[in-house]
């Protein structure tokens, strides 16, 4: 009589098929992952510039010097150019001063949008585009590009601009407009 050993263990065949089984599960969970951390990016940039975007608008219509220094407040507007730059010049009733905000005129490069009180040669009071409301020598993570500034009619001022934010190796952006009525005079 023959005596049968059994064998232990797995074939070539087996173990080909699990190994080409796990890479296809562990090529999938990669996947997934990859495309939850987008999305994730996308969210997160939405989320900054959507912040950004409402900062940016109190500022320039409330006031970025305190309540009553924006545009909402103020009489003899006028829109003048300024180098590479153009400004938007203001008087908020409550106040004597002259206010500014000025706007990089649309170019390929994202700058700023910056504001500052009477003359334009003083340190900026506040950059929109950045975390805080001083212009330090650090670049901000939030950039501002195209700014334009318009009377579309009479008392109707218009500005225009979009905010950049770099997240995930992808720029997403955030178009703004804000129309304003000037119904304020001397």
């Amino acid at each position: 009589m023959m005596n049968k050993r059994t064998r232990r263990g797995f074939t070539l065949p087996e173990v080909l098929l699990s190994t080409v089984l796990s890479v296809m599960v562990f090529f999938a969970l990669g996947t997934l992952l990859t495309r939850s951390f987008s999305v994730w990016y996308d969210g997160m940039a939405q989320w900054k510039l959507a912040t950004h975007a409402r900062v940016t608008r109190t500022r320039l219509l409330d006031g970025g010097f305190g309540k009553g220094t924006g545009l909402l407040s103020a009489t003899n507007h006028t829109i003048n150019p300024y180098g590479n730059w153009e400004y938007l010049e203001y008087y908020p009733i409550l106040s004597g001063e002259k206010y500014r905000s000025y706007g990089w005129i649309p170019t390929n490069s994202p700058k700023n949008i910056w504001l500052n009180n009477k003359d334009p040669l003083l340190p900026v009071k506040w950059a929109y585009g950045q975390n805080v409301g001083n212009a330090g020598n650090t670049s901000p993570d939030v950039k501002v590009g195209g700014f334009d500034a318009e009377f579309v009619e009479d008392d109707v001022l218009e500005l225009t601009y979009t905010l950049y934010f770099s997240a995930g190796g992808k720029t997403n952006e955030h178009p703004q407009t804000i129309r304003v009525v000037l119904l304020n005079s001397e």
